[in-house]
């Protein structure tokens, strides 16, 4: 069996941009050069043990396109007569497409492999309850714990006390078909401080919109937090002496107007001189 081409449909023979006609009586050698070194021993082998082998995938250039590479899942079938081999049968279908497909979904994948673990802030992969299965070490830096601390568990021990379980409002945010959320909210760290992040949790959907998890991102804003309480304090009190100044006076007494005509009340205001004040200043 000197492997010469003796049939060939023009699908296969597209492959190679030879016709099927010009193919015939041709050497497999010399239809497909490239990769003949990969295939010759599958041939062979074949051939000379009577037995099939099937879904091989073959990888190499064609000459219809430059070389562009070219994925085929080939099966090789020995042709017997009287029990003897003859020749041998290839059926090949072309899956470029889908092994291009893959390459390009690994890629994206390790892209974004590479962005969630080195991203400046805080990332977080949660499931549908709210509790977190992957987390980057940005986030672990934010909230001074390990990974293993904070995945699969519930952040609830984590919340400052005055805030709404992150959890509760994911949760809440899935009942009301809602795919963003966003707030600013305090986390307690092990040493006792407090930190202020900025959330962002976007629901992601498969491609029948059915929903699959919740991506978030923790941007730590404690620095931005403590200047606008300096700020304040600053514009409602005097910056000699710390006490409080006219504006929060006037801010208090606008509230407690506001609050006495609700209620239907009186309010009351006293005002208390300090003789030699500015001696004491």
């Amino acid at each position: 069996c000197d492997l010469r081409i003796i049939r060939i449909n023009d699908a296969l023979a597209s492959v190679t941009g030879i016709s099927a006609a010009d193919q015939i009586g041709r050497l497999a050698a010399e239809v497909v050069p490239d990769i003949w070194p990969h295939l010759e021993p599958m041939y062979r082998s074949v051939i000379d043990q009577n037995q099939p082998i099937t879904n091989v995938q073959v990888t190499g250039g064609t000459a219809t396109d430059g070389g562009h590479t070219q994925h085929w899942l080939c099966s090789y079938y020995p042709v017997r007569s009287a029990e003897k081999v003859i020749g041998l049968g290839i059926v090949a279908i072309d899956i470029t497409e889908r092994i291009e497909a893959e390459e390009q979904q690994h890629l994206a994948w390790s892209r974004f492999e590479v962005g969630f673990e080195q991203a400046g802030i805080g990332a977080a992969i949660l499931d549908l309850e709210g509790v977190p299965f992957r987390v980057n070490a940005s986030v672990c830096t934010l909230l001074g714990r390990p990974s293993e601390e904070l995945v699969g568990r519930r952040w609830t021990e984590y919340n400052h006390p005055n805030e709404v379980p992150l959890s509760q409002v994911l949760v809440a945010q899935l009942a009301r078909d809602d795919d963003t959320y966003s707030d600013e909210r305090r986390y307690c760290r092990p040493d006792g401080t407090v930190v202020w992040a900025s959330t962002n949790v976007t629901l992601v959907r498969d491609e029948s919109g059915t929903p699959q998890c919740f991506l978030a991102h923790f941007l730590d804003i404690s620095d931005h937090k403590s200047l606008e309480k300096q700020l304040a304090h600053q514009a409602l009190h005097d910056s000699l002496t710390g006490l409080p100044n006219r504006a929060l006076l006037l801010d208090r007494l606008v509230h407690g107007l506001a609050g006495s005509r609700r209620r239907g009340t009186k309010l009351g205001v006293m005002f208390l001189d300090v003789d030699h004040f500015k001696m004491v200043n």
